[in-house]
């Protein structure tokens, strides 16, 4: 559970389906919390690449140009 709480590991299906039985909720409930974490990483992660200018790629030498 520490993993969890400090984002070092998701919830799996077997540990959601535990972690239901404990507290009485629906193995639903903890997947679909873990898949609106993973959206909301992935936004962010599209959001920052936006941002970020990459520099252009290396363009092949021709040999009409040595």
């Amino acid at each position: 559970m520490s993993a969890i709480v400090n984002e070092r590991a998701s919830i799996t299906a077997e540990l959601a389906t535990r972690i239901a039985a404990v507290l009485g909720t629906t193995p639903q409930v903890w997947l679909n919390l873990q898949n609106a974490v993973d959206l909301w990483d992935a936004k962010k992660a599209v959001q920052s690449a936006k941002r970020k200018p990459r520099p252009l790629p290396d363009l092949p030498k021709s040999e009409a140009a040595e």
